[in-house]
């Protein structure tokens, strides 16, 4: 049987990193974000800087992909191995990699187009983390430790960096109704009661498919 995965999309200090490792813990299922970083780094032999330079988060980062490698245009030397690298090259990996996680077990992903990704290879269940700037400039000056303006600020950057990055590689519009299964407010319930409503939505969701 195909395994099911969560797509968690998520605007920038809403909770939704936290909605899904509850609730992948709750489910007993896998949980990736950050990780997959990692991985297509093993995978691919380069450097996790480069995918991080190339992730939905990079307008947090001041670094571009090639100002690792200053003065290539884009060709790389990675132990002594010239390649022409791009941002559609390093996607393309980062999919890969989700795909065959996919397969070997139901997981949760978070952000990175996981829910355009795998529509073809798992029972997937779209989910968008949403709520007022409020909350999210309360959630971010606590889980970061800075002032409300500068939370303010991180959630612009934070919110465009992903849309630009799920309009460049989807044909779909990040945060838009239509992307999605199911769009939820952190706010109301709180992160634990969302990842309580998640669980038996997605719970649900399976009987249904059996």
């Amino acid at each position: 049987m195909t395994n099911f995965a969560v797509n968690i999309g998520r605007s920038f200090g809403s909770g939704g990193h936290e909605v899904g490792k509850l609730l992948a813990a709750e489910l007993n299922w896998n949980f990736y974000d950050d990780e997959l970083i990692k991985m297509a780094a093993i995978k691919s032999g380069f450097s996790e800087e480069l995918f991080k330079a190339n992730d939905e988060k990079r307008s947090l980062i001041t670094t571009r992909v090639f100002d690792y490698f200053p003065g290539t245009s884009g060709t790389v030397n990675v132990n002594n191995t010239p390649a022409v690298m791009s941002e559609e090259y390093l996607f393309k990996i980062n999919s890969d990699v989700m795909k065959k996680l996919s397969e070997e077990s139901n997981s949760v992903f978070i952000g990175r187009c996981a829910d355009y990704i795998l529509r073809d290879s798992a029972k997937c269940i779209n989910v968008f983390c949403y709520a007022p700037k409020n909350f999210r400039i309360k959630n971010v000056v606590e889980r970061l430790g800075v002032d409300e303006s500068k939370a303010d600020k991180l959630i612009s950057k934070g919110d465009r960096s992903r849309a630009l990055y799920y309009s460049k590689f989807t044909d779909k519009k990040w945060c838009a109704a239509e992307s999605y299964h199911l769009m939820i407010d952190t706010s109301i319930l709180g992160i634990k009661g969302t990842v309580e409503f998640l669980k038996v939505y997605v719970e649900e969701r399976i009987m249904t498919h059996r």
